[in-house]
C-alpha cells in the first residue's frame, strides 16, 4: 500500500515544524509550566496553602513567595506565574515531583505540546469543509503558529492552554461525528482544566445534541467530586475567590485580547497598581499592571459576557450543522471574558483556511493575511520596544480578533462550499 503524495506532503510539513519547534527555534523558559510544577510540588510536600497566590481582592499575577527559593533550587529561570487551575490539577501534578526533575519534565511536555499543535491543525481541517487538501492547510496553520507572537508565546512557556484547545476540539469533532458521549467526556475534561468549556457544553443544547450534554454533566460530576474528594472543600473555595478575584480585575498587558482588557487600558491605567512579578535566574523584571474593577462596569462586563453567549446561541441554533460556527464561538467566547491571552486564539486561528472555500482564494487569503501578520512575532517584537506603541497596538489586537470572528460569520451566512 503506497502513501498518497498528499499525505507525503503533508507529514514532511508536520515533520519540519516538530524539528523548528524541538531544536530550539520557538525556545524561552517555560514559565506558564513551572506553576504546574510548582502547585504538584506544594502538593506533593503537603503545603496546600502555597498553591494559590493571596489576592487581597485584586488579581496582579503574583505567586505564593515560597516558590522563589524552591524554583531557584530547580535551576529555573524566568518570572514566577500564579497556579488558577483546579485543585484536581495541583492533585494530579504532584505526580511530576515525586518522578522526574523539572528540566525532564519542561523536555517532555513541550515534546507532548508541539504534538497538540500538530492536532489541533489536523483537527480543524477535519472538522471544517476539507475542500483544500490537507497539506496545505497544515502549512498554513503550522506557519501561523511558528510564526506568530501567539503561537510563539504558548509554545515557548509550554501552556496547557495548547491541551486545552486540543482537548475541545476532539470533543467537537467526536460529536459531529455521531461519538456523543466521547465528546461530551473529553469536553468535561476540557472544562475541569478551565471554565469556557462548560459553555462550549451549554451551546450543544441550541444545536440538539442532548448525549453530548448527558456525558458531559456525569462526566464533569465525577471529575468534580473526585477534585473534592482528594483536596478538600476549603480549597475548592480558595479557588473560587481567586476566580471571583480575576472577575473584578483589570489586568492590563498586551497579551490579554479582552473587552475587559481594552477598557482597562483606555479609561483605567490611571488607576492602576503597579504588581511586579517575581523572577529567578537571569530574566529581565516584569510588571503587571492590575486595577480594581468599579461595580458599574463589572456589571458592563457581565453584560458583554452574556451578550456574546446570547449571539453563539443564536448562532448555534441557526446553524446547526455548520461547522464553522465554532470557531466563531470560540472568539466570541474570549473576547468577553475577563483574561483571555493572544494564545487562547490558537484554535480559531487553526481554521483560518476554511475562509478560502467559503470566501475565495482571494479573500480567504486577505483576511487570513489581515489577522495574522500584525501578530508576527517580528512587529510585536518591534512594538514592545517602541516608545507609546503598546497601547494602541493592545487595541489593535483585539480588533483583529474582531475581524477575524466577522469572517467566520460571513463564512458562515455564505455557508458550505457546493459540490
Amino acid at each position: 500500500m503506497t502513501m498518497s503524495s498528499d499525505t507525503s506532503r503533508a507529514l514532511i510539513i508536520c515533520a519540519i515544524f516538530a524539528a523548528y519547534v524541538l531544536s530550539g527555534g520557538l525556545s524561552v523558559p517555560s514559565l506558564d509550566f513551572n506553576a504546574i510544577w510548582m502547585a504538584g510540588r506544594s502538593v506533593a510536600s503537603g503545603q496546600f496553602d502555597q498553591i494559590y497566590p493571596q489576592t487581597n481582592g485584586l488579581f496582579a499575577l503574583q505567586s505564593p513567595e515560597s516558590w522563589n527559593a524552591q524554583l531557584l533550587e530547580e535551576g529555573a529561570d524566568g518570572a514566577i506565574y500564579p497556579f488558577i487551575y483546579p485543585p484536581l490539577w495541583a492533585w494530579i501534578a504532584q505526580v511530576l515531583p515525586k518522578t522526574t526533575n523539572l528540566q525532564t519534565a519542561v523536555s517532555v511536555f513541550l515534546v507532548v505540546n508541539t504534538l497538540a499543535l500538530v492536532g489541533i491543525a489536523w483537527l480543524a481541517w477535519r472538522i471544517g469543509d476539507r475542500t483544500i487538501p490537507l497539506w496545505l492547510h497544515l502549512a498554513i496553520v503550522l506557519a501561523i503558529f511558528a510564526f506568530t507572537s501567539a503561537g510563539r508565546q504558548a509554545i515557548g512557556n509550554n501552556q496547557p492552554q495548547i491541551l486545552l484547545s486540543l482537548l475541545v476540539l476532539i470533543a467537537i469533532e467526536r460529536t459531529i461525528a455521531r461519538r456523543a458521549f466521547v465528546g461530551g467526556a473529553l469536553m468535561a475534561l476540557a472544562a475541569s482544566i478551565k471554565g469556557l468549556p462548560l459553555l462550549y457544553a451549554v451551546l450543544w443544547l441550541f444545536q440538539g445534541q442532548w448525549r453530548a450534554v448527558i456525558a458531559f454533566a456525569f462526566v464533569g460530576s465525577l471529575l468534580a467530586a473526585i477534585s473534592v474528594v482528594t483536596m478538600g472543600w476549603p480549597l475548592h473555595e480558595t479557588f473560587l475567590s481567586l476566580l471571583g478575584d480575576i472577575r473584578q480585575t483589570y489586568l492590563i498587558l498586551w497579551l490579554n485580547i479582552t473587552f475587559d482588557g481594552m477598557i482597562g487600558n483606555l479609561f483605567f491605567s490611571h488607576t492602576t497598581i503597579p504588581s511586579y512579578l517575581a523572577v529567578v535566574g537571569e530574566y529581565p523584571l516584569k510588571v503587571a499592571l492590575a486595577a480594581p474593577k468599579p461595580p458599574a462596569m463589572a456589571a458592563l462586563s457581565t453584560g458583554l459576557a452574556l451578550c456574546a453567549f446570547a449571539a453563539c446561541a443564536m448562532v448555534m441554533r441557526r446553524n446547526p450543522d455548520d461547522p464553522l460556527v465554532w470557531p466563531l464561538v470560540l472568539i466570541l467566547l474570549s473576547v468577553s471574558s475577563p483574561l483571555a491571552w493572544n494564545y487562547h486564539y490558537l484554535a480559531s486561528f487553526a481554521f483560518l483556511p476554511c475562509l478560502i472555500s467559503r470566501l475565495g482564494p482571494k479573500w480567504g487569503a486577505i483576511c487570513t493575511a489581515t489577522v495574522t501578520l500584525p501578530q508576527l512575532s517580528v512587529v510585536a517584537g518591534f512594538v514592545q520596544d517602541q516608545d507609546g506603541l503598546l497601547e494602541p497596538y493592545r487595541v489593535v489586537l483585539l480588533i483583529l480578533m474582531l475581524i477575524m470572528a466577522a469572517a467566520f460569520a460571513l463564512a458562515i451566512r455564505r455557508g458550505p462550499p457546493q459540490t
